[in-house]
C-alpha cells in the first residue's frame, strides 16, 4: 500500500488537530485540601478529593501538591517505608521536591539524608494492675 507524502501529512495534521481538540476539552486539574465531605466513616471517597492535594513541610507550611493517585496508590509489600511522592508547585507543572516516608518534604537539591528522620514516638505501655 502506497501512501503519498501529502496523504501522510494530512493524516498527521488531522491526528494532531484531534489531540489538540481533546486536550482543550479536558477539564483543568483541581487542587486543594481533602474536603470534609470526602470522609465517609473511616474511608475516603476518592471521587470527592481534588486531583492534587496540598502537601505540607515539616514546619507546617504549604510546600506544593501531591497527585491523589500517588497518595492513594496501593502500598508495596514493604508498606509505606519505601514511598517517595512527587511534590509539584502551584502551577502543577514543576517538581519542587518529594515527600519521603519517615522524613517528610525533601526539596529538590537536597538528599534524603540531609533531612532528619522524624522521631519515633513510643506507644505508652498500659499500666498493669497488681
Amino acid at each position: 500500500m502506497n501512501i503519498s507524502v501529502y496523504s501522510w501529512i494530512s493524516v498527521c495534521a488531522a491526528l494532531v488537530g484531534f489531540a489538540g481538540f481533546a486536550a482543550a476539552k479536558s477539564p483543568a486539574p483541581t487542587k486543594g485540601r481533602i474536603p470534609n465531605e470526602a470522609y465517609e466513616g473511616s474511608d475516603i471517597n476518592i471521587d470527592k478529593v481534588p486531583d492534587y492535594i496540598v502537601a505540607y513541610s515539616r514546619d507546617g507550611s504549604e510546600c506544593g501538591y501531591v497527585h491523589k493517585r500517588d497518595l492513594f496508590a496501593e502500598l508495596s509489600p514493604a508498606g509505606v517505608s519505601e514511598r517517595r511522592l512527587v511534590v509539584v508547585d502551584d502551577t502543577l507543572t514543576k517538581v519542587v521536591g518529594h515527600m519521603v516516608s519517615g522524613r517528610g518534604f525533601v526539596p529538590l537539591g537536597k538528599s534524603d539524608d540531609q533531612i532528619p528522620r522524624f522521631e519515633k514516638i513510643e506507644e505508652p505501655t498500659p499500666n498493669e494492675g497488681p
